[in-house]
């Protein structure tokens, strides 16, 4: 089903119980022009009559009800009528829409199959009828996806909730959520293959997790499965793709603008938004995409008349991937990444180790690529049915569900979130752990064709891999700062350094500092036979300008300082002082230099 530019079709979303039994029709005048609807008949259609002349508008269609939100904006009528082949189509049209010209009304009913006179002044006497037809009904209308009172809206149906509740969108956005096949062949052509495999069990259940967010309170947050092509990382996004509607349509791109992402963001509201292929987002606005779509908010615009239009709000989980992680891309456009965008975008290594790629067991299947292949094709023949099942499940007890995914989120972090862990690592594991529940949860529900534990295991992998990527006993901050730290040195040790020892008459270009290398502690010499290379140590001292200014580019230095000294691979003067007073060639006064011990090396940048 599509949703139109203008507003939506409502044909398949709902019975609307006794509403839909119309009642006869009472002709009304407006402006002394009477209309009037003849369902029957050879004359069937909607007529206008003034004086002594009566024209024909359209076939017949009637209002059957108005609609507008909570908080009695964004009203609407809901249309009804039949087309020639019998189908009977419903149509929420924004009131809205006959401010502007009468084509957008006259378009979109055309394309659904309504005849209607293109006379301009026919035109607008119809435009006048759907204004001013008579009904009593009233239905609350819902603009976008998601939880309402206890229900879950999709554009096409409501599921669960006691009041009647249809959708109602302006957005001109082509809808993904579809249905193809029968659930007992997506799970044992989609679901059942993915056990053994934690990084598709774990995509297929971010894919459930995403409507737990509001349930349990939990805040926007995504998940970045890094690596190579060519090793399974788009079957991961086409699986889980299918647990709500076709992978081709479902899945979506990254490049796109700030306002297409944020379309595509309140299109998902309360679920899973998916994201291919990093790299093709602008590297100068990664970084605030990441930020806007974590945030759950867009941004503010004015009307035509400078008012505050209301701002686009949504809460959901993101699926991305990519050749690289957000850091990588975001440093090619010359961007500093922050805490908050990394730990938002949690970066996951997409080969599972195995050898395999994204893959740890084939199932038999003579190898990855072939197994990759007959996964798609199942997703692509299988999908929407698990999504609704997953909404049935949930609705039927909102408040058990509720309390199971909170018990299962905290068996996740007493079991697999190591003690004493920082806030960032805290935040970032219990968005991991919400995707346990979610996994756990729709195998119970017998909707995957799990056993049980396999989601939190699956869940549990993936994080401890993300953690050893981040890094286990330091924040975000301390952790970059060492990877910045140790780059600059390895891209710059051999060429802006000057040997202590070295002929002072030879220049070094665009200097930073001094190095020295010396055996380490505890060598003997063995002279006159030469020492290997791992048997020496080398210390890096640089000028106190150099270190503020393109060591800690884009940092604060006090806090550099701190985190250095802290992790040993600083040597300062005292406690107060960072820099050390050290003898340098051709000068005769001992000068103070930031000086940066061998600990650095020997640890590899790790931690």
């Amino acid at each position: 089903m599509t949703i139109s530019t203008t507003a939506t079709d409502i044909s398949n979303q709902i019975t609307l119980s006794e509403l839909m039994k119309l009642e006869r029709f009472c002709p009304f005048t407006i402006n002394g022009i009477a209309y009037e609807l003849h369902l029957d008949g050879e004359n069937q259609g909607v007529y206008a009559t003034y004086g002594k002349q009566t024209v024909w508008l359209s076939s017949p269609v009637q209002i059957i009800a108005t609609t507008c939100s909570k908080d009695g904006n964004n009203w609407g009528r809901i249309l009804q009528w039949h087309d020639t082949q019998g189908s009977i189509h419903r149509w929420v049209m924004p009131t809205e829409l006959l401010a502007g010209t009468t084509a957008a009304i006259s378009r979109e009913l055309l394309s659904k199959g309504l005849h209607i006179s293109q006379r301009p002044s026919d035109l607008n006497k119809f435009v006048n009828y759907l204004q001013g037809y008579p009904t009593d009904q009233h239905i609350l209308c819902v603009d976008r996806i998601g939880w309402c009172d206890g229900a879950f809206v999709l554009p096409d149906c409501v599921i669960g909730g006691e009041e009647e509740i249809i959708f109602q969108s302006s957005l001109g956005v082509v809808c993904a959520f579809a249905e193809s096949g029968t659930l007992d062949k997506w799970i044992e052509h989609v679901s059942k293959p993915s056990q053994g495999n934690s990084r598709l069990i774990f995509s297929l259940s971010v894919s459930f997790a995403g409507s737990l967010l509001n349930l349990v309170s939990e805040s926007n947050g995504g998940f970045h499965l890094r690596g190579s092509s060519s090793i399974g990382k788009s079957v991961a996004l086409d699986l889980a793709s299918s647990v709500w509607g076709n992978p081709e349509k479902y899945r979506r791109q990254w490049r796109a603008t700030d306002n297409g992402l944020e379309g595509l963001a309140v299109t998902h509201n309360d679920g899973l938004l998916i994201l291919d292929e990093i790299k093709q987002c602008d590297q100068r606005s990664i970084g605030d995409a990441v930020y806007m779509l974590m945030n759950g908010q867009g941004k503010t615009r004015a009307t035509k008349q400078g008012s505050a239009k209301a701002v686009s709000a949504w809460r959901l989980l993101v699926l991305s991937n990519g050749e690289e992680s957000l850091a990588s891309i975001m440093s090619q456009g010359r961007q500093a990444i922050k805490a908050g965008q990394e730990i938002r975008l949690a970066d996951i290594p997409a080969d599972a180790g195995a050898g395999l790629g994204i893959f740890e067991q084939l199932h038999g299947t003579e190898s990855p690529s072939t197994f990759a292949d007959n996964l798609k094709v199942a997703a692509a023949s299988y999908y929407g049915l698990a999504g609704k099942a997953w909404l049935k499940y949930l609705t039927s007890d909102l408040n058990g569900a509720t309390r199971r995914a909170h018990e299962l989120i905290r068996r996740f972090m007493e079991e697999h979130v190591p003690s004493g862990s920082n806030g960032q690592v805290m935040r970032v594991a219990r968005r991991f752990a919400v995707v346990a529940a979610g996994g756990e949860m729709a195998g119970e529900a017998n909707i995957t064709g799990w056993q049980f534990g396999e989601a939190m295991q699956a869940t549990a992998r993936c994080f401890q891999d993300w953690l050893d990527g981040f890094g286990r006993d330091n924040s975000f901050e301390e952790t970059e700062i060492l990877r910045q730290v140790l780059s600059f040195i390895q891209v710059h040790g051999s060429s802006r350094f000057q040997s202590m020892t070295s002929d002072s008459t030879k220049s070094t270009y665009n200097r930073v500092g001094f190095y020295s290398t010396e055996l380490k502690e505890g060598i003997q010499s063995t002279f006159p036979v030469p020492h290997s290379d791992q048997d020496y140590e080398t210390t890096y001292s640089i000028f106190p300008n150099s270190f503020r200014n393109e060591v800690c580019k884009g940092l604060d230095p006090k806090l550099v300082e701190r985190v250095l000294i802290k992790r040993g691979w600083l040597k300062p003067e005292n406690e107060r002082v960072a820099t050390r007073k050290i003898r340098i060639p051709d000068h005769n006064n001992p000068t103070r230099m930031y000086v940066l011990t061998p600990k650095a090396w020997d640890e590899e940048g790790e931690g």
